[in-house]
């Protein structure tokens, strides 16, 4: 009989979950049971076996199951993955285009700023993979970008975990200066923060088609007088066209 090697519980916990993706409220037992066909045991064990995996979520008042955060990660994942593969085709192009200077495409990643690919003159043609590159809070463009976009809850987290007069009280005068800058990036598109130590950086947001902030596309470089006198126009121009190609990307 066709089918009948497959794994019976595993298609009754994939059919829950394809059952109670239907109620955002969520079902009880009973409900799911008697929907499914099954017996109270059974569905108890099986949604339980879910939510221990955080596939599904229980929650009170009463007691029910929904969706859970599991799913939720595993679509990142596969978002994530898509975005790396277009990021990656994007950043050697501008890298062509741009060869002078370095090239980053940051992501929000454990209550840090991330480099999570980066092109550099130092290794021309090769796109690095870097694990744990955290950029500077308040120094660096992307992370002006994600600062710049976040919802108030988001950016107000970050700066508990990174706190100002800490890490960005030496790089701009007071917290006020900082938000005028910020008000200015949501304005202008792009983040191109003060080059006190001669270096210029410039980075621009990716969004996603449903407008959340997916990463950072950024560039700097390190002598801009020596690159030319339009060198700096340039890779903002650039940059910020890069990154509008990757959100109108899907």
């Amino acid at each position: 009989m066709a089918g009948s090697d497959l794994v019976q519980s595993l298609l009754r916990g994939l059919d829950i979950l394809d059952l109670i993706a239907q109620f955002p409220e969520g079902l009880t037992v009973k409900e799911l049971a008697g929907r499914m066909g099954l017996r109270p045991s059974t569905a108890h064990n099986l949604v339980r076996t879910l939510a221990a995996r955080e596939y599904l979520q229980k929650v009170s008042h009463p007691t029910r199951y929904r969706l859970g955060s599991a799913l939720v990660e595993l679509t990142r994942r596969r978002v994530s993955h898509r975005l790396h593969a277009r990021a990656a085709e994007v950043l050697v192009g501008l890298f062509e285009k741009l060869p002078c200077a370095t090239l980053v495409f940051c992501e929000s990643l454990g209550g840090q700023v991330v480099a999570t690919l980066r092109m550099s003159p130092e290794r021309p043609g090769v796109l690095e993979r870097p694990t744990g590159r955290a950029v500077h809070p308040y120094g660096a463009a992307s992370s002006l970008v994600f600062q710049a976009y976040w919802p108030a809850e988001q950016r107000e987290e970050f700066r508990r975990a990174h706190p100002f007069w800490e890490h960005g009280a030496h790089l701009w005068k007071d917290a006020d200066s900082l938000e005028r800058f910020l008000a200015g990036v949501r304005q202008t598109g792009h983040a191109a923060p003060p080059c006190g130590d001669g270096i210029y950086r410039v980075a621009a947001p990716v969004f996603s088609p449903a407008g959340e902030l997916l990463a950072a596309l950024g560039g700097s470089i390190h002598d801009p007088a020596g690159a030319g006198p339009d060198a700096c126009r340039l890779t903002m121009e650039l940059v910020t066209a890069a990154a509008e190609k990757l959100s109108a990307s899907g």
